[in-house]
C-alpha cells in the first residue's frame, strides 16, 4: 500500500558510514543511532526556517532535548511511535468518496427546505479547507484539496439530481394541490401548484403533438377537453415527456395514452415541470426550456393559440407510482455518479499521495540541514 517510511529501517539496513558531529542521535533500546527520517513523527518538520527549535514542527520533541543534542551531542529520545500518523491509499479513497456522497445526498434530498443552510455550510467548509490547505502540513494539504474537489463535485451532482428528480417529489407533496381544474382555466392562476387534479374528460391531444429532436426527443401535447377544442380556446396546459412520441401526431408519455374500458383517459393528475433554480438555471438549459421550444413548434405547425406562460405537466394516473419512480431515478443517478467518481478518486488519490511523499522528503532534508546549521552556529559562539 502507498504510505510513508516505516518507523525503523529493516534489519540489515546500512546506516550512513560517517555521522557528522552535528547529526542528532536517538536512543533505541541500548543502541545510540542517528535520527533518520523514518523515526520522525509526521508533523515534526520545522515550519520556521529561522528558528527550527521554536517552530511548531517540533511539537513531538522536547525543546531541551533538541537543544542539548545540537550543542553537545547528548542522545535524544525518539518520539513515541504511536503518535506518528500515516495515510494509506484506502483511507484517502474513502475520504474522497465519503465527502462526495455526503454533499450529493444533502443537495439532492434536503435542498428543498434547507437551501440557504446548505449553501452556508458549503461556503464555511470550503473556507476552512482552504485555510487548512494554506497553513497545514503536507497531509493536511492533501486531505483539504481532495475534500474541496469531492464536495464541489458532490454539490453539482446533488443539484442536478434535485432538479431532475427529487424536486418533483417535494413539490408534489409540499406545495398546493388544485382539484377539478378545467384545461381552459388560465395557467397563471396555478404558479404555486405542486399538483393539479384535472376535471373529468381532460386528455392529451396527440393529433396536435410534436416531438422536438435534439439530444433527446422532447415531446409535448396540448391538454384539452371536447368543449375547449370545439371553441378553439388558447391552450393553457401541455403534457410533456421525453422519448415517448413521434415527430408528429403520436404522443404516449406517462399515462397520456392509456384509457379505461369506456374509452375515457385514466390520467387525471398533472405534476408541474419547472425551470432550474439559481446558478444552475443560468448555466444550463433546462428540460422545461426544451419543452417550451417544442410548444412553439407545435403552435406554429398546427396553428394553435397558447398562453405566453403555459403550464407544462407530467400527465399521470397514479401520483404515488410516479413519485416513487422519481426517487428511484434519483438514487440510481447517485449510484452511477459515485461509481464514476471512484475512478476519479483513484487518480486524484494516487497523485496526491505521491506529492505528499515528495514534499515530506524535501522537508525532512531541510530539517537535517537546519539542525546542522544550528549546531555549527552554537559551536562557533562557544568557541
Amino acid at each position: 500500500p502507498i504510505g510513508f517510511a516505516p518507523a525503523r529501517p529493516p534489519p540489515g539496513a546500512l546506516l550512513p558510514k560517517a555521522i557528522p558531529p552535528s547529526q542528532p542521535m536517538v536512543t533505541i533500546g541500548n543502541e545510540r543511532q542517528p535520527l533518520y527520517e523514518g523515526q520522525m513523527n509526521y508533523g515534526a518538520v520545522p515550519q520556521n526556517k529561522d528558528d527550527p527549535l521554536g517552530a511548531p514542527g517540533f511539537k513531538n520533541f522536547d525543546r531541551e532535548e533538541v537543544t542539548r543534542t545540537l550543542e553537545d551531542g547528548t542522545p535524544m529520545k525518539a518520539p513515541p511511535l504511536q503518535q506518528r500518523r500515516s495515510m494509506s491509499f484506502a483511507f484517502v479513497l474513502m475520504w474522497q468518496v465519503g465527502w462526495f456522497l455526503a454533499a450529493a445526498c444533502l443537495f439532492a434530498f434536503f435542498f428543498y427546505g434547507f437551501k440557504t443552510c446548505l449553501y452556508l455550510l458549503l461556503m464555511g467548509s470550503i473556507i476552512f479547507a482552504v485555510y487548512s490547505f494554506a497553513k497545514g502540513s503536507p497531509q493536511t494539504k492533501c486531505l483539504s484539496g481532495l475534500f474541496i474537489v469531492a464536495v464541489l463535485c458532490g454539490t453539482v451532482v446533488g443539484r442536478f439530481d434535485y432538479a431532475l428528480y427529487t424536486k418533483f417529489y417535494y413539490e408534489a407533496t409540499q406545495d398546493s394541490l388544485y382539484n377539478h381544474v378545467d384545461p381552459s382555466f388560465n395557467a397563471g392562476g396555478f404558479v404555486d401548484a405542486g399538483m393539479v387534479h384535472f376535471a373529468q374528460g381532460v386528455y392529451a391531444d396527440s393529433t396536435n403533438s410534436v416531438g422536438l429532436r435534439r439530444e433527446y426527443d422532447y415531446c409535448v401535447a396540448p391538454l384539452v377537453n371536447s368543449n375547449m377544442k370545439q371553441a378553439g380556446e388558447p391552450v393553457q396546459f401541455w403534457a410533456v415527456g421525453m422519448n415517448c412520441c413521434d415527430a408528429r401526431g403520436a404522443f404516449h408519455c406517462d399515462d397520456a395514452g392509456v384509457r379505461d374500458p369506456d374509452g375515457f383517459p385514466v390520467a387525471r393528475y398533472g405534476i408541474p415541470v419547472r425551470d432550474y433554480e439559481g446558478v444552475l438555471g443560468m448555466l444550463v438549459k433546462s428540460r422545461r426550456d426544451q419543452y417550451l421550444d417544442a410548444v412553439v413548434e407545435a403552435s406554429g405547425v398546427y396553428g394553435l393559440e397558447t398562453n405566453s406562460h403555459p403550464m407544462l405537466v407530467r400527465f399521470v394516473e397514479r401520483v404515488d407510482e410516479f413519485l416513487n419512480e422519481m426517487l428511484a431515478s434519483a438514487l440510481l443517478l447517485l449510484l452511477w455518479s459515485s461509481m464514476l467518481y471512484v475512478l476519479l478518486a483513484l487518480v486524484l488519490g494516487t497523485a496526491a499521495l505521491h506529492v505528499v511523499q515528495a514534499e515530506e522528503k524535501a522537508q525532512y532534508r531541510h530539517f537535517f540541514q537546519m539542525q546542522r546549521k544550528a549546531a555549527e552556529r552554537r559551536r562557533a559562539v562557544q568557541g
